[in-house]
């Protein structure tokens, strides 16, 4: 079984990001859980559980 506990949703905005250089471009996107769904379904996996700290998106 593999547990994975922690994931960065994220909309990009690119002058809030702006740390992101282009050394990181492969970054340089919006993360949304769809991203993170679509990845499950590739791998195969079956259970998940989400969390959500609504402050943090502005």
């Amino acid at each position: 079984m593999i547990i994975d506990s922690y994931h960065n949703f994220w909309n990009n905005n690119f002058i809030r990001n702006a740390w992101i250089n282009q050394s990181m471009s492969v970054i340089q996107k919006d993360f949304l859980s769809t991203d993170l769904e679509s990845f499950f379904k590739k791998i195969g996996l079956m259970y998940k559980i989400y969390g959500l700290n609504k402050n943090e998106w502005s």
